[in-house]
């Protein structure tokens, strides 16, 4: 049940990123399952992202349970950071982008990245195990690590088919429900 509402919560970002991936096969790209989400690869709109201005440009992008990649090289390589942000629709679902631009406003106000120093970049990076374009390691904070390792705990339990117990964080003390 628990799984259900979650694919619910991000639902909607889900049927963008279905739109998107269609467009993507219809320009000759590719579509499999990995890990209960639809990657759609290639084509010309796989080339297309490739093409777009440096400061645009991205290898791969998700949107809800649907990962868009310039070609199957770029998603195996980025597969663990992406999936950390499926679990982050899961979890924030349709305030998940609003809270993702906000935060990178926030970052640009702070003279800071807006794309490294995003408070869900940080946390896909610590997880995903691979280090941003831009720089060097993303630094985290105590509530960043807190929530890296629940985050690092659902994928671990996603990767092994388990199914992730939920864990409450009280007081740096942890709670099963």
């Amino acid at each position: 049940m628990h799984r259900a509402l979650a694919v619910a919560w991000a639902a909607p970002y889900t049927a963008l990123g279905l739109l998107a991936g269609l467009a993507m096969l219809a320009a000759g790209g590719r579509v499999r399952i990995m890990r209960r989400t639809l990657e759609f690869s290639g084509g010309r709109l796989g080339v297309g992202m490739t093409r777009l201005p440096q400061r645009c440009r991205f290898s791969a992008i998700t949107l809800g349970h649907v990962i868009l990649g310039v070609n199957a090289h770029a998603l195996n390589s980025l597969r663990d950071h992406e999936q950390v942000h499926v679990a982050q629709y899961e979890r924030w679902g349709v305030f998940f982008v609003p809270g993702y631009l906000l935060s990178s406003a926030w970052q640009i106000c702070c003279g800071r990245c807006a794309y490294r120093d995003n408070y869900f970049e940080k946390q896909a990076y610590a997880i995903g195990g691979t280090t941003p374009a831009s720089g060097g390691p993303v630094q985290t904070s105590t509530t960043l690590a807190v929530q890296t390792a629940q985050a690092a705990h659902a994928v671990q339990a996603d990767r092994t088919g388990q199914r992730a117990q939920a864990v409450r964080w009280t007081s740096g003390q942890t709670s099963r429900r």
